[in-house]
């Protein structure tokens, strides 16, 4: 039986440290105080090596780069609004500045408990552009892990075959 066998999304799996150690903790601190200490976490020799770490330094960067982006088109959306209703749309605007916070201490109280999770559409994109690696299976995936498969190697053609046919 693999270490994936019995794995779900937002499970907590093996990340080959003990729960109590300082792991749990540089996990959650790479949300709250990003990207300061995920860019640490990437640094550091002692640290840069652990799954666990690196999983959640990368994916934090990723999503203080999402709200930030989220931050410039709110306060886009908050400047219009409050322009186009002279002042009204700012009593009930305000609120989207905050909105970031909510996933954000989530995602921070996950990292503590020791868990890898994937925040949606960042994760599965990170994924996609090769900067992230999930070490997890989800619920669409029959078996194994969705780790980057080693390419395999093209059948072999015999020389014959390739230059046409038999002669």
């Amino acid at each position: 039986m693999s270490w994936t066998d019995s794995m779900t999304v937002g499970h907590p799996i093996d990340a080959g440290t003990d729960p109590a150690s300082s792991n749990r903790v540089l996990g959650a601190l790479c949300y709250l105080l990003s990207p300061l200490v995920s860019i640490i976490v990437l640094i550091v020799d002692s640290l840069k090596n652990d799954r666990f770490l690196q999983f959640h330094a990368i994916q934090a960067i990723g999503f203080a780069v999402a709200v930030f982006v989220y931050s410039i088109l709110a306060s886009i959306v908050y400047t219009v609004g409050t322009t186009v209703t002279l002042g009204l749309a700012g009593c009930v605007l305000w609120v989207l500045f905050f909105l970031p916070a909510i996933p954000w201490l989530y995602y921070t109280y996950l990292a503590s408990q020791d868990k890898y999770f994937e925040i949606p559409w960042l994760t599965a994109f990170m994924v996609r552009q090769g900067w992230l690696t999930k070490p997890y299976v989800t619920a669409s995936a029959s078996a194994g892990p969705i780790e980057p498969q080693p390419e395999q190697a093209a059948p072999a053609v015999d020389r014959d075959d390739a230059a046409g046919g038999d002669q």
